[in-house]
């Protein structure tokens, strides 16, 4: 078998030979870019914590860090979503401030008692986050806890104390409801959805590129510079917005495909101009395909930034592309990139079927929404369920909350252990901390330490000996704080390499100057509560990146054969569920593991990205090998994620009254699951293979995961012959798997033998 070939590392990789400091002055160049969308999103952010602050100061409310950072922190992906983040979080900072009350009221009298009642609340904090299906609920829930855990810990008056939770929970309502007041304006003004603003403005510059490279000439320089920030940032950032939006089951996955796909166009397109600036001409044919795929990727742009809402995504005609397949000498990857432009409208349209052929019954806007409320009810895709549907059944949620209870614990024992309740921050730091560490790395806490010494040693504790003496006023405060704010919004703005360190200055700059409504004339209070953060930071490290934490390149892969297989059991369980005689399921055991998979592969999507960006920031002698490995396996997951919603389509088709998207078809779906499974067990074979052994033992690994991936090419070929015609989405989509799975052999091959 012929080894593979490691790709050069584009501009700006940190896989690539350039210098490091060449290297990290570009990476900050394209991350602190601007794209459409991040000043008007720094500028709300900003006003948000601003009035919180105003509001904090003028009325004297104590424990006022909380609120600037839940005004930074609270989801703006659409005005509906960020209304009910809001009452999410309100109601649930309320739920936790019962919680503490009646649990210091019930334990507070006897020290053992108190104790093991703090540590089963550190353990029921990061159950509720690693379980949520929303991100208000988890937040709101934990941090009122973590905050008022301390304060009950000092001794003093037990009114005091309860005034000083209470004013927590003030703090935070006055937060995010400046920051709803800034949405309500702003979305008077601008009603488009910024997701889909930014999916739209990717496609633009991916077609404008390459109809400039059809026509042998480079892009506009705004045109490529935009192109390439899109291509080292990815899709993360609309990832991280829409992610937690509480919305239906169905929608979510649709979307996220297309968020990936649209990751997927903007990768290839960057490729695509690299050759461009190699000097090569395409053939006149290459040159017309890439034209056309130009001009659908424009239209598709179009069509999404007519939309008002990502709830639309599926009731709209985004245009459709089939092109040649066909190999091309010239640009290698022109057939993945037809393929990629084409699954986006097959997503976004039902897979080509018109809204009114799937519902007859109704017309216009609304039959979009009677189609939307009866799919979220028949696939009990309803926002309002609080925990995910595997949250007792889960092993992995089970050890998240306890390596969470111990990181906590540690903090706990060692601020009260040394008397030292300045540094009680450190608890706050590993709740905030634990909000991304599932599917978390290490440049995550890398990030955190610098963001947490610039926000507290470079910038609080200098302000205060140089700065805060001289401000008379709450006017020279205010603008000293939204320049703070706004460095802090625009680096949280970034992709995730770079967005905690913004969020991490913010926190520790609103620690020092905002937990009071007064100026801190005391250093030993900043230094007190950054100590506290880097205490967090070093306990929350040592917890979940030392203690038994696997290379993320080995996660991801586990995380995909997992995925793989439960895809195989979704396609079978699809079979098995029961329906009435109007053709709606019943509710059965069926149907209960229909949902329960459906929300398990959704999640695992979303921890296979972030192992995915936590690949590029692990280092050593095979790092290079790894990218290459980490590359491929993210080549897999719009194919992989285009699969779940045919799986998806095949289980709605006998739903609705008069949907054509196609009847269910026993065989077609043990075909989709035999193929799975194949491709499950080829990734198992292949990952075996970077083991080292003796020769007799290469050999025969490398001669099983080559029989293995010849397998799985003759279940395509099989997959080819007996799905129904109908399906030529499912086709390609297997074949993009096979050549994927392919090549991860070929990268293990290599490993073994380099």
């Amino acid at each position: 078998m012929s080894s593979a070939t490691l790709p050069a590392a584009r501009p700006g990789d940190p896989g690539d030979r350039t210098p490091l400091h060449t290297w990290f002055l570009n990476f900050l160049q394209r991350e602190l870019a601007a794209y459409p969308g991040r000043v008007s999103l720094v500028t709300r952010m900003v006003l948000g914590a601003t009035l919180t602050m105003l509001i904090i100061m003028t009325f004297h409310l104590p424990g006022g860090a909380l609120g600037g950072y839940f005004a930074l922190i609270v989801s703006r992906e659409s005005l509906r979503n960020t209304v009910q983040q809001i009452w999410l979080t309100i109601a649930f900072f309320c739920l936790a401030t019962v919680y503490t009350l009646a649990g210091i009221a019930i334990f507070v009298d006897s020290p053992i008692t108190h104790f093991f009642w703090v540590i089963g609340s550190f353990y029921l904090i990061f159950f509720v986050m690693g379980t949520a299906r929303n991100y208000g609920l988890a937040a709101g829930f934990s941090f009122l806890i973590a905050t008022a855990i301390p304060i009950w810990d000092r001794a003093g008056d037990v009114n005091l104390k309860v005034a000083l939770t209470l004013y927590t929970l003030l703090s935070v309502i006055v937060g995010v409801g400046c920051t709803l007041f800034v949405e309500y304006v702003y979305r008077a003004f601008h009603p488009v959805d910024p997701i889909l603003l930014g999916v739209a403005d990717r496609l633009q510059v991916a077609g404008e590129t390459l109809q400039a490279i059809a026509d042998v000439r480079l892009p506009s320089k705004p045109v490529q510079s935009r192109l390439l920030q899109y291509a080292m940032v990815g899709p993360s950032s609309l990832r991280r917005q829409f992610i937690r939006a509480g919305i239906t089951a169905e929608i979510r996955a649709r979307v996220s495909a297309v968020i990936a796909i649209s990751g997927r166009v903007v990768e290839l397109c960057a490729t695509a101009l690299a050759t461009e600036s190699s000097g090569r001409v395409p053939t006149q044919h290459d040159a017309e395909r890439l034209r056309s795929v130009g001009g659908a990727l424009l239209e598709q742009a179009a069509e999404v930034r007519a939309l008002q809402a990502v709830e639309e995504v599926g009731q709209s005609q985004v245009p459709g592309w089939k092109g040649s397949g066909t190999r091309s000498a010239y640009l290698p990857i022109l057939p993945e990139l037809e393929r990629s432009v084409g699954l986006l409208g097959d997503i976004a349209n039902s897979f080509g079927v018109p809204l009114e052929e799937q519902e007859i019954t109704y017309s216009g806007v609304e039959a979009a929404r009677q189609k939307v409320a009866a799919l979220a009810t028949m696939l009990g895709a309803h926002p309002s369920k609080i925990l995910a549907a595997d949250a007792f059944t889960n092993r992995e949620h089970l050890v998240f909350a306890l390596r969470g209870c111990l990181a906590a614990t540690m903090c706990y024992l060692i601020y009260n252990g040394i008397d030292w309740p300045g540094i009680n921050t450190s608890v706050a730091t590993c709740i905030i901390t634990a909000l991304g560490t599932i599917g978390s790395s290490r440049q995550k806490q890398l990030l955190r330490v610098a963001g947490a010494v610039v926000g507290g040693f470079v910038i609080s504790l200098p302000a205060q000996v140089f700065l805060l003496p001289l401000m008379d006023s709450i006017t020279a405060f205010t603008i000293f704080f939204v320049v703070v704010s706004g460095i802090a919004a625009w680096f949280a703005t970034s992709s995730p390499r770079l967005s905690y360190f913004g969020l991490q200055i913010a926190l520790a700059f609103y620690l020092v100057n905002l937990q009071e409504p007064t100026f801190q004339t005391s250093l030993s209070v900043a230094r007190d509560r950054v100590v506290g953060v880097l205490l967090g930071l070093l306990m929350m490290w040592l917890v979940f990146d030392q203690i038994a934490a696997p290379l993320a390149t080995v996660r991801m892969g586990d995380l995909l054969r997992g995925n793989l297989d439960q895809l195989a059991e979704f396609a079978l369980t699809i079979n098995q569920v029961a329906r009435d005689a109007s053709g709606k399921p019943e509710e059965n055991s069926a149907l209960a593991r229909f949902r329960q998979l459906r929300d398990k592969i959704n999640d695992s999507f979303s921890q296979t990205n972030a192992q995915a960006d936590a690949v590029v920031f692990e280092f050593g002698p095979r790092r290079v090998q790894r990218l290459w490995e980490r590359e491929r396996m993210e080549a897999m997951q719009p194919s992989m994620r285009s699969i779940f919603l045919l799986e998806i389509a095949l289980f709605e088709s006998d739903q609705l009254p008069g949907a054509l998207i196609g009847q269910r078809d026993a065989a077609s779906t043990a075909a989709v699951a035999q193929f799975l499974g194949q491709a499950h067990d080829a990734l198992c074979h292949v990952a075996a293979l970077p083991v080292p052994g003796t020769a007799d033992e290469d050999a025969v690994l490398t001669h099983k995961a080559e029989a293995a991936v010849l397998q799985l090419q003759e279940g395509h070929t099989w997959l080819e012959k007996t799905v129904d015609p109908k399906h030529e989405t499912l086709r390609s989509l297997s074949a993009s798997l096979v050549f994927s799975i392919h090549a991860l052999l070929r990268a293990a091959t290599t490993r073994r033998t380099a």
